[in-house]
Parts: C-alpha cells; structure tokens; sequence
C-alpha cells in the first residue's frame, strides 16, 4: 500500500507545470501556467497550435489537466517547462502535441542534441521535491483544488493521486479516470496476478457512493466461513446466491444472505476493507448478532414494563402484528399498537438495550 502522505500548504506560488491529457487516443501536451491567470487557470488546458486543434476536434470533456511541478518564480516554472519537455521528448515524440521547447521559447525552436544531452539527465533533486509537492498537495491555499485520492478496488491499495496509481501499474492516467467515472470497467493489469484493475475515487468509495457496476468488483468475505472473494459476482457463483442479497448484508440493510449448503449456518457478508479495520471480537459479536432472529428476542412494553420473551408471544397477547413490535424496538415506528385497557399507544424496546 501506498504510504499516506500529509496535504502541505503551498506559500505564494507562481504557477505549475501541467501535463493535459487528450482520453481519446492517450496522446498529451506539456505546458506551463501562472496561477493568477485572469482566464482562469483552472479550466485551462493548454495553448499550443497543434493542440488547439485537437481540442477543437474532440472537445474539451475529453482532454484531462494533472499538475506535475509546482514554482514559485517565472525562472524555475520556464525552466521546469523546458526540463519536463526535454525528458519526456515531448516535441520529437508522435505522442505529444508539443511544437516548441518551452521555457517561452518562439514559435518553431527546437533544441540542438548537444542542448538536449545536457537536460536529458536524471530530474535533480530540487525538480523530483517539486513533483512529490505537486502530487501531495493538500491546496490548502485560497481556492486551489484539492488532487483526489483514488483506490484500486482490486488490490485495496489506496493512492494520493492519480498519477501515483498510473506510474505503479504504468498505466495511463485517462485510463484510470475513466474507470472512476464508469466510462470503462478496468485501466491495467496486476504484474503478478494479471487480474484486471478497477479503480474509484476513494472518497466515493469512502462514503460508498459509487455505483452498482463498481460495487460488483469490491473485495468481501463471508463472516461465517472466513471466505474472501474478489468480487460480489465471485461470491454469488461460489453459494448460488442473488447478489442484492449480499450487497444489502454488506450494507447492514438484512442480516444475512443464503445458506451454507452443507452445515445449513446462514451467511453473514461484509466488505473486505470494513473487516481488517475491526477487531476479532467484533467481528464475533457481528456475527452472533446476525445470526438472532428478532423474532425470538426478548421484548419490553415500556407502557406495562411487561417483558414478552419474543415480539411474536406479546403480538399474541396485544393482537398486533409482530413486525410492527420489531420495527418499534429498532426505532423504526414511535408505536405499535394500543392497550386495550386504557386505548394508549403501546412503546416497544428490546429487553436488552432496556437494562443497558
């Protein structure tokens, strides 16, 4: 896993280099720009002829901006420019749309090979800080925007940014975007496993926003067996199980989804990144407790302080539906039904969070 980083404050900076990223065809545009650009600098893209071209030709929806190097004066950001254009052969290589070599140098230069042998080198030290403080800014200062974290669903490895992601798996960027935006179910491979990568935003994934199609692919295990599986649809195969039943379970919205076939225990699931947060005894708690029919648990009449051993044995009593009892000890209703003495609305509670 990726080891966490802190957001940093960026003080007074200049402005950023910029690698925009066309997600049709993969082929990108390096750029400088100055964050007090009038136009505002972020929605812009980039300025080259070329490239004007090709956003007029796709549309700008299709090209992506991912800032590579921050600078704090016009020096280090035309430098850095000419530097990131030089290493990555940007005006020499069919797969960028560069012209020129940077640094605000004129319409039609190119560099000279003794020029690009001299910059061809390993990034300095200042130049990698630069990268590393782009990749993990928090933008804490005034309206920058903050670089989302993404995670790769099918390792559990969470990143700080895209490009983090992209340069473990060597994979493209756009590739990873448009799996976190559900236009592509998988961007890359695992080296080892060869298992296809799915990726989501993490703070959707977080808040478990994500869609249904991404949520087939999460890691999960059945509590009752240990069983881990790769995916929902792994886990439906394996039992034979509808996966809305495991995905509700997953989300606590039932208790539990089919029946081992051989020792007939029911299956109790969760998602795989919820369990390794929780401790065993938890785990066992969750489990016993899933496990309970409510049916069969005992119950308070908080009207009466009459304790029934089962919302079945007091609806038997009071003549009301069994459910509407459990519905009122989850907090679901405010009552369920009426003395039949003095006509009040009966409150009900589970007799064991009533001694807590």
């Amino acid at each position: 896993m990726v080891e966490e980083i802190e957001e940093v404050e960026i003080l007074d900076p200049y402005g950023f280099i910029y690698i925009t990223t066309n997600m049709v065809n993969g082929k990108k545009y390096i750029g400088q720009c100055r964050f007090n650009r009038i136009n505002n600098w972020e929605n812009y893209l980039g300025s080259g002829v070329y490239f004007k071209k090709a956003v007029k030709k796709y549309g700008k929806e299709n090209f992506y901006k991912s800032i590579v190097a921050i600078a704090y004066t016009k020096e280090e950001l035309d430098k850095l420019e000419i530097e990131f254009i030089i290493n990555h052969n940007a005006v020499e290589s069919d797969d960028y749309y560069n012209l020129v070599g940077g640094g605000n140098t004129t319409i039609g230069f190119h560099w000279s090979e003794e020029g690009r042998k001299k910059l061809r080198v390993k990034k300095t030290e200042e130049t990698k800080r630069r990268m590393s403080e782009s990749k993990k800014i928090g933008y804490k200062n005034g309206n920058l925007p903050k670089i989302r974290k993404v995670i790769c669903i099918t390792t559990e490895e969470i990143f700080d940014s895209i490009t983090y992601g992209a340069e473990k798996y060597n994979i493209e960027t756009s590739g990873i975007i448009r799996c976190c935006k559900n236009e592509r179910k998988s961007a890359g491979s695992h080296p080892i496993t060869k298992e296809k990568l799915k990726w989501v935003y993490y703070d959707e994934y977080n808040s478990k926003s994500y869609t249904s199609s991404t949520i087939n692919f999460c890691k999960i295990i059945c509590l009752t067996t240990g069983e881990i599986f790769n995916s929902i649809k792994e886990a439906e195969k394996t039992f034979n199980i509808f996966k809305g039943g495991i995905l509700k379970c997953c989300k606590n919205k039932i208790h539990s989804a089919g029946i081992h076939p051989d020792t007939k225990e029911k299956l109790v699931w969760m998602y795989h990144n919820e369990y390794i947060l929780k401790t065993k005894d938890e785990i066992n708690n969750i489990i016993i407790n899933k496990n309970i029919d409510n049916r069969y648990k005992q119950v308070i009449c908080l009207n009466t302080k009459e304790v029934f051993n089962s919302a079945l044995e007091a609806s038997k009593k009071y003549n009301i539906d069994n459910s509407a009892i459990i519905k009122c000890c989850k907090g679901k209703l405010k009552s369920a039904g009426k003395n039949t003495i003095n006509n009040n609305k009966m409150v009900w509670m589970y007799y064991e969070d009533y001694i807590k």
